[in-house]
């Protein structure tokens, strides 16, 4: 398949659309908020001030993000990345009242709420991705059409704050970005997630679930250094927000509304970097696109020290999205590749628990920064910062890409047939790694009646397959199931004939893998002896098998 054709399947599959719709109203809903509040807290006392109130949002955010995150593994994602953007929603409303009557003390309070409250949906959509998609090249595609409808909401973002906070004020920008947040929730509502990565029986306590994404690091090198690049990455973000504030006022001495439309040239940079991005998905290796974007990303936040103009200033933010953006695109997506699948929603809970952190740390450094070195030096020093990481990482930094071996998408497809579905995280990478990808046309035969050569059963990724048994149509199967177990579990031959009946991806697992995965444990042996015997009653009722 071609990049071109799987991004274009990104936007064919519903809920993956939804999914990615619905990110898209919440990046301009974060960013517009983000832009607005910081605004108003200039007005109120400063730059001090405006890193004061970024750091008390964050640092909640931070230490609420593992909490939130297990409840991707636990629970429903779905459900938590719906209640997450309503009481986003909620809180913004709240805050863009209190601005309007003049209650400083409650801006503050419910800014905190809604910056705790977006730490539920990177980890939610994260742990929700993989049971949208059907092959590794899917979750590609869908991690690269995210990275630029990012890019593309904080154009959206930067637009909005300008006008917005230029015409009308600061609170009808927070209460903007709360009509966006409400606007995400509508567009995920009746999302479902299918499946969860983690089984019932999989379920540890709270406690020891929250240090499993911690110890699925601790003991993975690659994915320590992309947890160190992800984290300086986001206190630059965080110090570029207040800079921005500060370039527009202090260096280019331009209003007010020009912090947002810098932070739109910002955007603009990363949907093109987005789109560039997209059209790279046969690359296996990412460690091209993580070392290009962070030297993109601090040559850049370099030469801002000496932009000559608003116009050069302009097309140096561009660059710095840009490089944001394949970072951060390329470190997520190589995170999802290494990391155990069963803990994939807890990493991604520390990823923006860390993400928060820097946030807070950016927004600390930069007020000091500027007293201490004036504006264009703060741009230096914090363009500094991923080289000295680089430095100290030497070497490990070329091989990122050595143990990006977990098949996620995999392992979500298997969770999604119940026969699989109470297997434990580690069997189930197991059966996982032994599938192998099928292409069918429509029409195409794939198990034939009556064969005895019975060594391999088959899940249905996308597409739909008929079984018919001696001329009878018997069913339709479709993602969710699978054909082939009843011969691996009876000594008989085929029972019916399987055709393609669409175009399909059907991912077979050999008979030695299937049978140490479904009777190697107690509850998947029962779940597949169930499957066969409905097979069998069905069979009889239809007249097409003999009674016993």
């Amino acid at each position: 398949m071609s990049s071109r054709a799987a991004v274009a399947g990104v936007f064919a599959n519903p809920p993956l659309r939804r999914v990615v719709g619905a990110y898209a109203l919440f990046i301009a809903s974060e960013y517009t908020a983000w832009i607005s509040i910081l605004v108003w807290a200039y007005d109120q006392g400063g730059s001090a001030a405006a890193g004061a109130i970024a750091i008390a949002q964050l640092v909640p955010a931070a230490l609420a993000a593992p909490l939130v995150a297990a409840a991707a593994d636990r629970r429903s994602p779905a459900m938590l990345l719906v209640g997450g953007y309503a009481l986003q929603a909620a809180a913004l409303a709240a805050a863009a009242a209190a601005a309007g009557l003049h209650e400083p003390a409650l801006v503050w309070l419910f800014a905190i709420a809604a910056a705790t409250a977006i730490v539920t949906t990177r980890p939610a959509q994260a742990a929700l991705l993989p049971g949208l998609v059907h092959r590794v090249a899917d979750l590609g595609a869908a991690n690269a059409t995210i990275g630029w409808v990012d890019s593309g909401g904080v154009v959206l973002a930067g637009i909005t704050a300008g006008v917005v906070v230029g015409a009308w004020g600061t609170s009808a920008g927070i209460a903007a970005a709360g009509g966006l947040a409400g606007a995400a929730g509508l567009f995920a509502w009746g999302l479902r997630a299918t499946p969860s990565l983690v089984a019932e029986g999989d379920v540890p306590p709270l406690r020891q679930e929250l240090a499993g994404g911690v110890v699925a690091v601790r003991e993975n090198g690659p994915a320590r250094l992309l947890l160190g690049l992800q984290t300086v990455t986001w206190v630059i973000v965080g110090a570029l927000d207040i800079l921005c504030v500060v370039l527009a006022l202090r260096i280019l001495g331009d209003g007010p509304g020009w912090a947002g439309y810098l932070n739109t040239a910002y955007g603009v940079g990363g949907v093109c970097a987005g789109l560039a991005a997209a059209m790279a998905l046969g690359v296996r290796r990412l460690t091209v696109p993580i070392v290009g974007g962070a030297a993109l990303l601090s040559v850049a936040l370099g030469a801002v020290a000496i932009a000559p103009s608003t116009l050069a200033a302009v097309l140096l933010l561009a660059c710095i999205g840009a490089g944001r953006v394949l970072l951060d695109v390329s470190t997520r997506a190589l995170l999802q590749r290494i990391v155990p699948a069963h803990v994939l929603g807890r990493v991604f809970g520390l990823v923006e628990g860390l993400t928060m952190a820097g946030l807070a740390v950016g927004s600390l450094i930069a007020p000091a920064l500027v007293w201490a070195a004036g504006p264009r030096g703060a741009f230096v020093g914090m363009a500094l910062l991923l080289p000295l990481l680089a430095l100290v990482a030497g070497r490990q930094v070329l091989l990122l890409d050595r143990t990006a071996q977990v098949p996620v998408v995999e392992i979500a497809l298997l969770r999604s047939i119940p026969m699989f579905r109470s297997l434990p995280a580690p069997s189930l990478e197991v059966a996982a790694r032994a599938l192998v990808p099928v292409e069918l046309a429509a029409g195409d035969v794939l198990i034939a009646e009556g064969d005895t050569a019975a060594d391999e059963y088959y899940a249905v990724a996308s597409g739909e397959v008929d079984v018919v048994r001696g001329g009878v149509h018997v069913a339709r199967v479709g993602r969710g199931d699978g054909v082939g177990e009843m011969a691996l579990l009876r000594p008989i031959a085929r029972t019916a004939t399987v055709t393609a009946a669409s175009d399909a991806l059907v991912y077979s697992l050999d008979r030695e893998s299937f049978l140490v995965a479904v009777t190697g444990h107690a509850s998947t042996t029962a779940a597949a002896e169930s499957v066969v015997d409905e097979r069998f009653a069905s069979l009889r009722a239809l007249g097409l098998l003999a009674e016993e």
